[in-house]
């Protein structure tokens, strides 16, 4: 068996001259529609980009998913992520997201964090919920 006829592969369902992916049904209506082959592959996988939206699609061979990001990583934070391997199997996506100007992360010196350091965190507006997350974070 194929790599590409493997289900939990994935590979599974990307012919090897694929140009591109037609996303739809998603939480977030825009990233419905068509996500063109990049240039380039991660992890020996193709990248799609959603170029009106300025962001990838590409595969994370150490977690074993298919991401959506604003730039192509190997780790962090995603805008939404596939449950296996597979490219169209199910996905975990956030309802929302917003920019938060007001945000400062510094990375400063403090003798409690790992090497000394630690990031302090402010301008977050209170979460209900919540409470106050700003602070100061120990690495």
């Amino acid at each position: 068996t194929s790599m590409a006829e493997d289900p939990s592969s994935p590979h599974f369902g990307l012919p090897s001259n694929v140009v591109g992916l037609k996303l739809s049904g998603w939480s977030i209506p825009q990233f419905d529609g068509i996500w063109c082959r990049c240039n380039r592959d991660h992890d020996g996988l193709p990248v799609f980009s959603a170029q009106n939206l300025g962001l990838y699609l590409h595969y994370r061979k150490t977690a074993k998913q298919w991401v959506i990001d604003d730039g192509i990583f190997d780790s962090g934070a995603v805008f939404s992520q596939s449950r296996s391997p597979v490219v169209h199997n199910a996905w975990y996506t956030s309802c929302v997201w917003a920019t938060c100007p007001s945000l400062v992360v510094q990375l400063i010196d403090d003798c409690r964090g790992r090497l000394g350091e630690a990031v302090d965190v402010s301008g977050l507006p209170l979460i209900s919920g919540h409470g106050d997350i700003n602070g100061i974070y120990l690495r």
